[in-house]
Formats: structure tokens, C-alpha cells, sequence
């Protein structure tokens, strides 16, 4: 007969774009003491639809930007100064052209998806 074997960690990513997952995790850690990592990009996505935000169950983490001396011998001060220190630039190794061209469309997009859908809600 076939067994099932308990994992000792679930992780899921962007959390927010399900926010009744959050159900089934305190389910998880409740029922099974099943342990998360979740990630996700919008806490307020997850608090406006009113999710299960594991209140007394769950430890949060925030992640800074890469330090220098994570970045050892590939750190630039010139492009640190240009367009700061987050992993997704310094890990594809994006020239400060790229980086430049990928934070105006993050910030461009963040605005208007974001902040534009919170004053909609209000």
C-alpha cells in the first residue's frame, strides 16, 4: 500500500493572487503542523479581500536588497547609486541601461495596477 509521507515544508509563491489558500494553510499548520514559506508581492491585495492573514500563526520575514558583500566582486557603485541593489537586477546582470528600463516599467506598472485599484476600492 502506498504511503504518503507529510512534507516538512510547503512553499508558495505570490500568495496574494489566491488569497483562500490562506484557509487552507492554517488548515495545514493546525491540523497537520505542516510548515509554510509563503511569498508574495501585495499584502494589500490579501488584507482588501478580506483573506485568513494566520494571525498568531505565522512569522513574517521581510528580504532587503543584496548588501555588497553578497554581491562580492560583481558590485558597482556607479550602478548601486543608478539603480539600487534589488536581486532581480543584479542577478540577471542587467546593465544600468536595462535596470533603468526594467524599474520604470515596474514602477509604471506598480502604479497603476496598485495604488490606481486601492483608490478605485475606496
Amino acid at each position: 500500500m502506498w504511503q504518503i509521507k507529510k512534507p516538512k515544508w510547503i512553499i508558495i509563491d505570490e500568495v496574494q493572487k489566491i488569497p483562500k489558500i490562506l484557509d487552507v494553510v492554517h488548515k495545514g499548520i493546525e491540523d497537520h503542523n505542516i510548515l509554510f514559506a509563503l511569498t508574495g508581492s501585495s499584502a494589500r491585495k490579501l488584507k482588501r479581500g478580506g483573506a485568513n492573514l494566520l494571525a498568531g500563526r505565522a512569522i513574517e520575514k521581510k528580504l532587503a536588497p543584496f548588501s555588497t558583500l553578497e554581491l562580492d566582486d560583481k558590485f558597482s557603485l556607479n550602478k548601486a547609486l543608478s539603480v539600487g541593489m534589488l536581486p532581480s537586477i543584479w542577478s540577471n546582470n542587467l546593465s544600468i541601461q536595462e535596470a533603468s528600463d526594467f524599474l520604470y516599467s515596474y514602477v509604471n506598472v506598480y502604479l497603476k495596477e496598485e495604488v490606481a485599484a486601492e483608490i478605485m476600492q475606496r
